[in-house]
């Protein structure tokens, strides 16, 4: 989440941003959380890997697993937000910014954590949302 979080933020302010005020929090704000993210990147790599390759994208585990790491995460960086098909409709940016003020108080780690947990919750159910199992030796 962390990894990729920068990525859908950029998305979300892409589609929303000219359909909120100016003074949105949206607009004002929410890009400086994804810089933020962004710096930290590199360090969320490798747990990130891991969750693809596990994940597998629907491709063989071991395809995935074998590349490189420059061309693995190049394939992440150009293609992972595109399959997660964000779909924001314009009258729906108004919550997405009330749902990211909400969530400007909290520290990125926090945030991240968060959203992490809510969709491993949510995509236990969905068999078209792929999800790792949970790890009760681990925290979070």
């Amino acid at each position: 989440m962390a990894y990729f979080l920068p990525q859908v933020i950029d998305r979300v302010v892409e589609t929303c941003g000219s359909h909120l005020p100016p003074t949105s929090y949206l607009r004002t704000g929410l890009g400086a959380r994804a810089a933020e993210l962004r710096q930290q990147a590199d360090a969320a790599w490798p747990l990130a890997r891991s969750g693809f390759v596990k994940i597998g994208s629907g491709a063989d585990e071991k395809d995935v697993e074998n590349l490189s790491d420059e061309a693995f995460r190049s394939l992440v960086d150009d293609g992972f937000v595109e399959t997660l098909g964000i779909d924001i409709k314009p009258d729906t940016c108004a919550e997405v910014n009330d749902i990211s003020e909400a969530l400007a108080p909290l520290s990125t780690a926090q945030t991240v954590h968060l959203i992490a947990v809510t969709l491993t919750a949510a995509a236990r159910g969905d068999k078209q949302m792929a999800s790792c199992a949970r790890n009760e030796a681990e925290p979070g």
